[in-house]
């Protein structure tokens, strides 16, 4: 089985919960720590899919593990590689494809309800009409050229598209778990929370891990199961 390949661009956002997944299904992988000058690999012929993991900086960045990114989901698409893109990852693989990543009507920090749309692509990605998912972030993607949008939310209408059975693209962060989201209401970016704090859709610190503990498992079911709706389409 080849392996597939993860794309990390922050040193905190790394494999969580789709690596434990993956791990439990015996499916191998590589991750390319990119934030640490590791360069993404030149091709994906070794690989049977593409997973792109989140980060705290915008997709529109002049940095070239970005723009590498992004070359890998084009290449992708062409080859028929499976590719699914967490937050950030989502995000590239829109405007990979021809979409727009700007400023979202309202940051998302902490957890939402996430609302399938009523669409064969929807019903085969998720298995269930809604769902609690972790958030983070201030900008969101437009549906790329080609793709259908399958998820919506409250506060950021654009919360997943699918191209068919093969690539998904989530503004959520669905492979989260706890000890991600502990680490990241520790680091400097979680000064997000005040910066946003206007914003009807951040919760406080206290908020989050309060609705953790709550929302994780029913939140880890469905990834269990986008994940897996996934691995079925690997390439050999």
């Amino acid at each position: 089985m080849k392996p597939v390949a993860v794309l990390q661009y922050y040193a905190h956002d790394g494999i969580g919960f789709f690596g434990e997944h993956l791990r439990a299904r015996g499916v191998p992988m590589r991750v390319f720590e990119l934030f640490d000058g590791h360069v993404a690999p030149a091709s994906l012929q070794p690989f049977g899919g593409l997973c792109l993991l989140g980060g705290p900086m915008s997709v529109n960045d002049d940095w070239e593990p970005l723009r590498e990114g992004e070359r890998l989901v084009r290449e992708a698409l062409r080859a028929d590689v499976p590719v699914f893109g967490h937050c950030l990852g989502g995000q590239l693989m829109s405007r990979a494809l021809g979409g727009q990543v700007g400023a979202a009507d309202h940051a998302e920090i902490g957890w939402s309800q996430i609302d399938a749309q009523d669409h064969p692509l929807a019903r085969h990605w998720f298995g269930r009409a809604a769902f609690p998912m972790f958030q983070w972030h201030n900008e969101t993607f437009s549906v790329p050229p080609g793709a259908e949008l399958i998820a919506t939310g409250a506060w950021c209408r654009h919360q997943a598209f699918a191209i068919g059975r093969l690539h998904i693209g989530v503004q959520f962060h669905c492979e989260i778990d706890r000890s991600k989201i502990e680490s990241w209401l520790r680091v400097p970016e979680s000064d997000d929370i005040d910066r946003h704090a206007a914003s009807p859709a951040v919760q406080r610190p206290q908020a989050i891990r309060s609705a953790t503990e709550e929302r994780l498992a029913h939140g880890q079911r469905t990834a269990a199961y986008m994940y897996d709706r996934w691995l079925e389409r690997l390439a050999c």
